[in-house]
């Protein structure tokens, strides 16, 4: 699902950048290149420490830097309501009573969690520091995104999400006003939003002459921890992906065939697998789970599969 990133536009002065710029910056520039913020949402402390760490490092010379309520030239808020909604709102460039609202965490709402909010934070300080919505090509201030990142970036795999969090385009922006030296890559960064499953275990690979066949066993890896709003979305059982080689141990995991598993956690697989020829085969086994994210490595095992 899509979020709407909504501003509440209150544009005070005054410089525009013809449109052969992707970004898009017509506001104020904050006085001393610093922006003092004091955060009253409490739970969106991460979100809001990972957007502001992203500008921060971006290479512009413009900070945010976090001070108590009665110093602080922006507020960062909840919405009145306190309600999981798919949007933000944010003051333009340099105001007086700058405010940035935020809906409410909620880690098992594709639109609300922490990295989606993490996602909004950085599009409604973007707009603090005066840039607008791009929407030409991949940027932190396209009008619509996802916990993903932003809709025109390349996003990944669905277990991915953009965590650079700002863009090569926003900065560029922001250092064409405030100054600075750029330092976002042009491909952006991509992370995982959990750390694989194991591989499967013990795998063993042995020559049956009665059945003229290879024995597999290995042992069932426990499934990875999903973030809540992923978990809730999975399929109901993860599989595990199976290949073989001659005379060399595979590690292309796109080559592999996969299966679901027929034991519980913990457990060992077995299954009969013929070779096509004789000769020393390594097979290669890998841990798929629900999402179809395969483990980082394999498990690998030798046989020796006699002539006939």
């Amino acid at each position: 699902m899509r979020r709407r990133l909504l501003v509440l536009a209150l544009i005070s002065l005054l410089v525009a950048v013809p449109l052969a710029h992707g970004y898009v910056f017509k506001a104020a520039l904050w006085p001393g290149g610093t922006v003092y913020y004091y955060n009253a949402a409490p739970d969106q402390a991460w979100a809001v420490q990972e957007a502001v760490r992203a500008w921060n490092t971006s290479g512009a010379r413009v900070r945010f830097v976090p001070a108590a309520p009665g110093r602080a030239e922006l507020t960062i808020r909840s919405f009145p309501h306190r309600r999981c909604v798919d949007h933000a709102k944010a003051t333009i460039g340099y105001v007086r009573g700058a405010t940035v609202y935020l809906p409410r965490l909620d880690p098992t709402s594709e639109v609300c969690n922490h990295f989606a909010s993490a996602q909004m934070v950085a599009h409604e300080l973007g707009h603090v520091l005066g840039l607008h919505h791009e929407n030409r090509g991949c940027a932190r201030m396209n009008a619509t995104g996802s916990w993903n990142g932003p809709t025109r970036c390349h996003n990944g795999e669905r277990w991915q999400w953009r965590c650079g969090l700002v863009e090569h385009d926003d900065a560029s922006g922001v250092v064409r006003f405030y100054g600075g030296t750029v330092r976002v890559p042009t491909d952006g960064r991509l992370c995982n939003a959990y750390t694989a499953a194991a591989p499967p275990g013990a795998l063993t690979a042995q020559y049956r002459h009665e059945r003229a066949s290879v024995a597999l066993r290995f042992r069932r890896p426990a499934e990875p921890v999903l973030p809540d709003f992923l978990a809730l979305r999975a399929a109901a059982d993860g599989a595990y992906a199976l290949t073989r080689a001659r005379d060399a141990c595979p590690t292309d995991v796109r080559a592999a065939a996969r299966y679901r598993w027929r034991v519980a956690v913990g457990a060992q697989e077995e299954l009969f697998d013929r070779p096509p020829a004789a000769g020393n085969w390594c097979y290669a086994v890998w841990a798929v789970d629900r999402y179809g994210r395969q483990s980082d490595s394999a498990s690998w095992a030798w046989v020796s599969v006699p002539a006939d």
